[in-house]
This record gives structure tokens, C-alpha cells and sequence, in this order.
């Protein structure tokens, strides 16, 4: 994570809900200017996808 959080430019990160939480989000949270979490649902036979603000449901973990 110091790798990341050490970065003078933008990074963007893609994770689960299980990868970056507890002291990890903690070290990257001062750092980062906006999160968003795709969800997913699937309706008859016809799935959809939509980005949404903020972090997994339950901060993840």
C-alpha cells in the first residue's frame, strides 16, 4: 500500500470488497478523492451493471 499511497500521481485502483479494507483503506483513505462500487443485477435473463458512489456497502470486509 505504501506503494500506492507514496505515488505523485494519480493511480486508479480496482479491488473487491475483501482486498482493500481494515488498515489497508485506512492507509489509502486520506488519499483518495472519490470511490464508487459496481453493482450488479440481473433481471429475467438480462444482467445490468451500474456505478455507483462511494465505497463497498459496509465499507467491504
Amino acid at each position: 500500500m505504501r506503494h500506492f499511497t507514496n505515488r505523485p500521481s494519480q493511480v486508479i485502483m480496482l479491488s473487491t470488497d475483501t482486498e482493500v479494507v481494515g488498515r489497508y483503506k485506512e492507509l489509502v483513505e486520506p488519499r483518495l478523492a472519490a470511490t464508487f462500487h459496481v453493482e450488479h443485477e440481473i433481471t429475467g435473463s438480462i444482467g445490468r451493471s451500474r456505478i455507483v458512489p462511494g465505497y463497498f456497502p459496509g465499507n467491504g470486509g
